[in-house]
């Protein structure tokens, strides 16, 4: 298992290397290396111990070009997914979930009962639809909050600056630079 989630974890960080040129016109995308290279390890995860060698390095392939398309031409998630969430475990985590369910078909004696898997991975992905539906209603909640005068009077008669109680989108940019920030390399 361990030498299959490396072989997975090497061959999507040579994929996104080279799709990443042929996506940005010969040059590498640092961010979008950054978050296809984990890809090949999030798809393999259920399936590790079942498959070879060969199919690891398909299974990270297919991976890491999932996540360097995605990531290259997602623009639907760039506001409220600062951190490429969604392209590093999001559709790498649907292929594994995928790939568990198809494989008894592929491997025999794998263990795994395809409903089973179907199962799970209905319950992940709801659980995470209202989990986040939960969060995002909640959010604009509390948005509305720093609108409100009566709340911002009484922080202010508590010694609170109003304006410090708004809510500031999440940014990396101060630990990570990507496209249009720093040198870019070209080949």
């Amino acid at each position: 298992a361990i030498v299959n989630t490396i072989l997975a974890l090497l061959t999507s960080t040579v994929t996104s290397f080279g799709l990443t040129q042929i996506l940005q016109d010969g040059k590498i995308g640092t961010r979008a290396v950054q978050n296809a290279t984990l890809a090949g390890g999030v798809t393999i995860g259920a399936t590790a111990s079942i498959v070879g060698p060969f199919g690891a390095g398909v299974l990270g392939i297919m991976a890491g070009a999932l996540s360097t398309v995605a990531f290259a031409h997602s623009s639907m998630f760039k506001s409220v997914d600062s951190c490429g969430i969604h392209n590093l475990h999001g559709l790498p985590g649907l292929l594994g979930g995928l790939f568990s369910i198809v494989s008894p078909v592929f491997y025999n004696d794998t263990g795994l009962a395809p409903f089973e898997q179907m199962v799970a991975l209905a319950s992940t992905l709801m659980i995470a639809l209202l989990s986040g539906a939960c969060c995002g209603v909640a959010m604009k909640a509390i948005e509305q909050l720093h609108d409100d005068k009566d709340l911002c009077t009484a922080a202010a008669s508590i010694g609170l600056n109003p304006t410090d109680l708004r809510i500031e989108p999440y940014s990396d940019a101060a630990w990570w630079t990507g496209e249009g920030e720093g040198p870019v390399i070209q080949l």
